[in-house]
C-alpha cells in the first residue's frame, strides 16, 4: 500500500517530484523521465520514500535532494528513505545532496546500486550544510552510517555518458557508454536512443 509516482516526464520545472511534510508513509517513485529540473527529486520534512529506477538529466541544484527545516512543527517524519538504480547524467547541480540518518527524524537512509555520469575526482555528492565530496569519500561516508550494507558500495561511475534535449521539438537523446542491463531507468540500452516527449507520455 501507499502511493506510488510512475512513468511521468518532468522537464525545467523548479522541482521535478516534490514532497513535502510527511509522517513516513509508503511511497515509491519509479521510473520516471527528469529533464533540466531545478531539483529533479526533493523530499522535505517527509520519509518513506523510495526513489528507484528514475533517469535523471541536467538538474541545476541536486539530481535528488533530501532537506530539513528543523524548527518546522508538527509530528513529520523524514525517516525510512531509499535511493536504487537510477541514473543521473549532467547538470551543473550535485547529483544527490541529502541529509544523513543522524540528523532530526531521518533515521534509516538506503542507497546502493545507482548509475553516476561523473568522473573520479568530481565532488557531486553532499550531506545537507557538508562540503561536496567525490564517490569515494560519499561511499566511505555511508559505510560509516550502514556498515556495508546499503551503503552505496553497488554504485558506480559510468563513462560515456551524455544527452541533448530540443525544447523546441521536444526531442531528447540519450546516449550511454555502459549496458545497464535493465538495471535502471526501464528501456535503457548502451548506445543512443532517441525519444519524442509528449504531454503525459514518452514515445520511444
Amino acid at each position: 500500500d501507499g502511493t506510488v509516482i510512475r512513468n511521468n516526464v518532468c522537464v525545467r520545472q523548479g522541482v521535478g517530484i516534490d514532497f513535502e511534510i510527511g509522517d513516513a508513509k509508503p511511497a515509491i517513485v519509479e521510473g520516471n523521465l527528469l529533464v533540466e529540473n531545478d531539483i529533479g527529486i526533493r523530499t522535505r520534512e517527509s520519509g518513506g520514500v523510495d526513489i528507484r529506477r528514475n533517469l535523471i538529466l541536467g538538474c541545476k541544484t541536486a539530481g535528488i535532494q533530501f532537506s530539513l527545516d528543523r524548527k518546522r512543527a508538527g509530528s513529520w517524519s523524514a525517516a525510512h528513505c531509499g535511493i536504487h538504480h537510477n541514473l543521473i547524467i549532467g547538470g551543473e547541480g550535485l547529483l544527490l545532496k541529502l541529509t544523513d540518518p543522524h540528523q532530526l527524524r531521518s533515521e534509516d537512509r538506503k542507497l546502493d546500486g545507482n548509475f553516476y555520469a561523473t568522473k573520479p575526482g568530481d565532488v557531486r555528492f553532499a550531506f545537507d550544510r557538508g562540503e561536496p565530496m567525490n564517490l569515494t569519500a560519499w561511499q566511505k561516508a555511508w559505510q560509516g552510517f550502514n556498515d556495508a550494507s546499503e551503503a552505496e558500495g553497488a554504485s558506480r561511475l559510468v563513462d560515456g555518458c551524455s544527452y541533448r534535449f530540443d525544447a523546441a521539438k521536444l526531442e531528447l537523446s540519450v546516449t550511454l557508454g555502459f549496458d545497464p542491463k535493465d538495471t535502471t531507468y526501464p528501456g535503457l540500452k548502451q548506445g543512443e536512443q532517441v525519444w519524442k516527449l509528449q504531454v503525459g507520455s514518452l514515445n520511444r
